[in-house]
């Protein structure tokens, strides 16, 4: 898919939501903007949020995704929400696989599937 397309509806899963939403300047206004990571049965893909819809996708829930589009920035392909983007969970979809690795602006994430056995938290 090329940049600065409309993407009627998409049914995905959510990866990764970003830790803290940040703000970033748009036209001189400043703004919040969340980074999500989003898959579906083709592969994983960032989608940005702002203002109204940070804290409305859930990690390891599905949704349809209606009325995003595409933007392209440094090289990277991902999708962007706008004032008309609607998000309804839906039931889980499966067969996506939630194995990815990426980078996020808080440092590299992996997500794995498994089971915790043990944690070991250090402070530094």
């Amino acid at each position: 898919m090329a940049p600065k397309q409309n993407v009627p509806a998409v049914k995905v899963k959510v990866i990764h939501v970003g830790s803290a939403p940040k703000m970033v300047d748009m036209n001189g206004v400043f703004v919040e903007m969340q980074t999500c990571h989003i898959a579906d049965h083709t592969d994983h893909i960032k989608i940005q949020l702002w203002e109204r819809q940070i804290g409305a996708l859930i990690s390891g829930q599905s949704y349809d995704i209606i009325n995003v589009s595409t933007r392209e920035f440094g090289g990277e392909l991902f999708r962007t929400a706008n004032q008309s983007t609607e998000m309804n969970e839906v039931a889980a979809l499966s067969g996506v696989s939630v194995d990815a690795s990426f980078a996020v602006d808080e440092g590299e994430a992996r997500t794995l599937t498994g089971h915790v056995t043990g944690a070991e938290v250090s402070v530094r």
